[in-house]
């Protein structure tokens, strides 16, 4: 396998393992088609399919598909004998058996929640298991097995898990709610600030004109100074007169 085509597959299943919980061993359900097509390409899938899934992996059959292969014939003999040799996985129609495509769709169900990977070549089947979120769906192309990219019914529901890891769960909402609650009965007292002594304002002071300063109030003073009223004369002695 390419380290490309890995780095993608690893892509996938880290979807299926973060959004819809799938861990190891992965349950494998193969199908008559799959099976056929994997023994005439002489394809080992205990071999194979750990790499691709990228961890290890049970292969498993139903009784509706192995009774389905054995019906259609012995020249399948070989594809049935390996089908055969598979885990069982038990399926309500061992009275009546279903087709394989109705029977793996009902032991899937609406949501997957035993986390079954399917190996098919079945169009029809795979269409309907790509309407269920969290299927990987595993086919054989030129004598290779690989894994189908997720389906947009996949990657939507993935998107709502992501979405939900982020959201508050209910005891923390609680929590959350009370702690509001609580914070919004208790009265906020006001803070007081200190104030500060303040200088005049720079803006305000007049400026000294120039001049001004120990030499302007040496002037100041003088001009300030009273004058000292000048002595009167005094009056003239008339001569001549006594």
């Amino acid at each position: 396998m390419k380290p490309k085509r890995a780095k993608i597959y690893k892509r996938h299943m880290s979807l299926y393992k973060s959004a819809f919980g799938f861990r190891e061993p992965y349950q494998i359900i193969v199908d008559g088609t799959f099976a056929a097509i994997a023994h005439k390409c002489a394809i080992d899938l205990n071999a194979l399919l750990p790499p691709i899934l990228g961890g290890e992996i049970r292969l498993m059959h139903t009784p509706c598909t192995l009774t389905e292969l054995r019906l259609l014939g012995p020249q399948l003999s070989p594809a049935t004998a390996s089908l055969r040799a598979l885990e069982r996985r038990h399926c309500p129609h061992a009275a009546q058996p279903l087709q394989a495509s109705e029977c793996i769709a009902q032991v899937v169900g609406d949501e997957n929640k035993h986390r079954y990977c399917v190996a098919t070549q079945d169009a029809d089947l795979k269409r309907v298991l790509r309407n269920i979120p969290g299927v990987p769906l595993l086919y054989i192309t030129n004598s290779a097995v690989m894994l189908e990219g997720p389906s947009s019914t996949s990657f939507e529901a993935a998107k709502k898990v992501e979405l939900a890891k982020t959201l508050p769960q209910s005891h923390e909402s609680t929590t959350l709610s009370t702690a509001t609650a609580a914070s919004s009965d208790t009265p906020v007292q006001p803070v007081h600030k200190r104030k500060r002594v303040k200088g005049p304002n720079p803006l305000s002071m007049k400026k000294k004109k120039k001049g001004e300063g120990k030499a302007g109030d040496k002037k100041k003073k003088k001009q300030t100074k009273p004058k000292e009223k000048e002595k009167s004369k005094p009056d003239a002695v008339t001569e001549g007169f006594e």
